[in-house]
């Protein structure tokens, strides 16, 4: 039938079959690039696998997309709003005198601002297309002058000293 409708899909079947590894690769990036176009925003996609001792590991994959308000949206005419449509992953480690917090963030250092007090730490970020703002609760108290942050490809790792209450 000719009024079936056409599905992007539909036109591979007409295709000769892939012979061989670059005929893959090609394919398979073509495909890609027209999946990117279609999008019109930018994401990451993911997951984390989580384990403790003893327990079975828990995979959790996420997606982060970043968009914004277009300028013809009602309820909203400042520029500079955006929102997430996904919380990024925080995780806090324990050990003997340290501890540890990891976000993944995906954003560059130039973007985020950490706030450590004596039990809780903040973390801001406000970038082009991304703003985030997360409390995160600390186990024991730490002292907040002790904090190191790095970061690596979006990841961020701080570390906190443990105040020993004597």
């Amino acid at each position: 039938m000719d009024d079936k409708k056409k599905h992007s899909f539909d036109e591979n079947f007409d295709k000769s079959p892939i012979m061989d590894l670059e005929q893959l690769i090609h394919h398979l990036l073509s495909m890609f690039s027209k999946d990117a176009e279609d999008l019109g925003e930018s994401f990451i996609y993911g997951y984390t696998i989580f384990q403790k001792v003893g327990e079975k590991p828990e995979i959790q994959g996420f997606k982060i997309a970043h968009s914004s308000f277009s300028d013809d949206e009602d309820d909203d005419e400042e520029e500079g709003i955006y929102i997430n449509t996904v919380e990024p992953v925080v995780e806090v480690f324990e050990t003997e005198d340290i501890i540890y917090v990891t976000a993944e963030l995906g954003v560059d250092e130039e973007y985020v601002e950490i706030s450590p007090s004596n039990n809780e730490l903040e973390i801001d970020v406000v970038a082009p297309n991304f703003g985030y703002s997360k409390k995160v609760k600390l186990p024991v108290p730490v002292d907040p002058t002790s904090a190191l942050c790095t970061c690596k490809n979006g990841v961020f790792e701080i570390s906190l000293k443990k105040t020993h209450s004597e």
